[in-house]
């Protein structure tokens, strides 16, 4: 039994971990379209923050994509985005690293198959010292 919830308590971790990082792509990504929206839309060529953030309802914005202006405001930083591979940066299959989250995955799968396979003998070890 208590391999089982160890296996479990693993995997709600990773699947956390997991939609953690999608979370941060997702705020990326929207964060990137709403900036590109407002450029087209309003033609402003510089947008702040405060208008991204009106753009997407006070949604989470990604703050990696801003610098400070000289007024000391915010606004989204273009030459950054053009500095990035954005296939890569807004990839929800590439980890921070540039490990890939396919092969982490299987490795900590076996790791886990591995710990749940100890944890079952030695259960079955004190199931049987208790029984003699």
């Amino acid at each position: 039994m208590r391999g089982v919830r160890q296996c479990l308590d693993r995997a709600n971790n990773e699947a956390e971990s997991r939609a953690s990082r999608i979370a941060d792509r997702l705020a990326k990504a929207n964060t990137i379209m709403a900036a590109l929206d407002i450029v087209l839309e309003w033609n402003d060529d510089q947008p702040s923050l405060e208008q991204i953030r009106l753009a997407l309802r006070n949604g989470r914005t990604e703050a990696s994509l801003f610098f400070q202006g000289t007024d000391y405001k915010q606004y989204f930083d273009f030459a950054f985005l053009d500095s990035q591979d954005l296939d890569q940066y807004l990839s929800t299959d590439v980890e921070e690293g540039d490990a890939s989250e396919a092969g982490k995955s299987d490795d900590t799968e076996q790791q886990s198959e591995q710990q749940d396979d100890e944890d079952a003998e030695k259960e079955e070890d004190e199931l049987a010292d208790d029984e003699a």
